[in-house]
């Protein structure tokens, strides 16, 4: 039929040892020894140099930031160099998936030299989307080899339940392109404790009934969690005091 779309996958295909663009692909379609069409000229693939890998990245909640549930935290990210970075450095940092980075202001990140050997510049910027951070340093030469980095992350808001999260990622991409020079892919996971539960009010359903021992009494109890509850799934668990009954 006239004017249908074909998909193929290549699988298992050797790059070229050589930097720089491909040269043209060339496609042909034939029956038997019959060429029905062709396309001589289509696509080039730019081959960039092998990518590097960071050594000793980290990510952990900053010093005097909470990192209880759904709180609003700084995050500090330190990674070495394992090979030249270029001038106005950019720098990825995909955060797990259950993160979202929307909202954060462009001012939220700053490069430190408290334990690092070079920065980034004092007037860096940085723009989120999704679970994604792009860090545009405002470095004026190269970083050289083993130079060690030091970023701040601001105004994150820490996932809405406790336990590990995912793993972290660092990308360090080639001025004005998305080619990763430098990676580290599995930075380990972050440890979430529980949030507050505040504004917790125990009290008689009747304010006349006095409490006497082995009587059954009934209670109200009034409690502001800082994470809201899903729709569905949840569960809201209560521990009497070892010797208080619940009957039923």
């Amino acid at each position: 039929v006239r004017g249908v779309e074909y998909w193929i996958k290549i699988t298992d295909v050797t790059n070229p040892g050589k930097i720089g663009g491909t040269g043209s692909f060339k496609l042909q379609t034939s029956t038997g020894n019959n060429i029905l069409d062709t396309n001589s000229v289509f696509g080039v693939v730019g081959m960039a140099p092998a990518v590097s890998f960071l050594s000793s990245a980290k990510v952990e909640v900053a010093s005097g930031s909470s990192d209880k549930a759904g709180e609003v935290a700084s995050y500090k990210f330190t990674f070495t160099l394992k090979s030249v970075a270029d001038a106005n450095t950019t720098v990825e940092i995909r955060f797990p998936a259950d993160y979202s980075l929307d909202n954060l202001s462009s001012g939220a990140c700053a490069s430190s030299t408290e334990d690092s050997s070079v920065s980034l510049g004092t007037k860096i910027t940085c723009s989120g989307k999704g679970n994604k951070l792009t860090i545009l340093g405002k470095n004026e030469a190269t970083l050289v080899e083993n130079s060690k980095i030091t970023l701040y992350v601001h105004d994150i808001q820490n996932p809405s339940h406790a336990g590990a999260t995912d793993q972290f990622a660092i990308l360090l991409l080639r001025t004005g392109t998305s080619y990763a020079t430098q990676i580290d892919l599995n930075i380990p996971a972050l440890e979430i404790k529980p949030g507050d539960i505040g504004g917790v009010v125990l009290s008689l359903l009747s304010p006349l009934q006095h409490q006497t021992i082995s009587q059954t009494a009934f209670m109200n109890l009034r409690f502001s969690p800082t994470n809201p509850l899903p729709s569905t799934h949840s569960s809201i668990i209560i521990k009497l005091p070892f010797n208080t009954i619940l009957n039923h």
